[in-house]
């Protein structure tokens, strides 16, 4: 928090701040492109899928899902699920794919919440993977 704030201080007078739909399109797409690089050079074979849910700033259900290294830990993505049934099989659905689209082979545990629903997920995404 610290770094922010010296880093706002620091920021020249006159300088504007980049609009709504700059931020939501072309920097976050650079920021995307970013990550998904930093993690594809991920040196280390061992990776933790670090998954739970929480509201945004209008209160709507999202799922996040981080990658983790023992040196480093990427945010990956996050999925609204206004109006969704978050039960086990959602929820094992959800962690499968992510684990599927970063890189099954590397990802050997997964981090939950313990929650009843999501326990069951993590348990049932993880023999699934393990089996195939």
């Amino acid at each position: 928090f610290k770094l922010m704030v010296d880093t706002i201080r620091a920021a020249p007078l006159n300088y504007k701040l980049p609009s709504r739909e700059a931020v939501s399109s072309d920097i976050l797409d650079r920021s995307y492109d970013q990550i998904k690089s930093k993690i594809d050079k991920l040196e280390d074979d061992a990776v933790t899928l670090q998954t739970d849910g929480w509201r945004d700033t209008q209160r709507r259900p999202l799922l996040n899902v981080l990658f983790g290294t023992v040196s480093k830990t990427f945010y990956y993505t996050s999925k609204e699920t206004l109006g969704i049934s978050k039960t086990a099989d959602y929820l094992e659905d959800f962690i499968c794919s992510s684990i599927k689209e970063f890189d099954a082979s590397k990802v050997y545990q997964v981090i939950t919440d313990n929650a009843s629903a999501v326990s069951k997920a993590r348990d049932k995404s993880f023999q699934k993977l393990t089996l195939t």
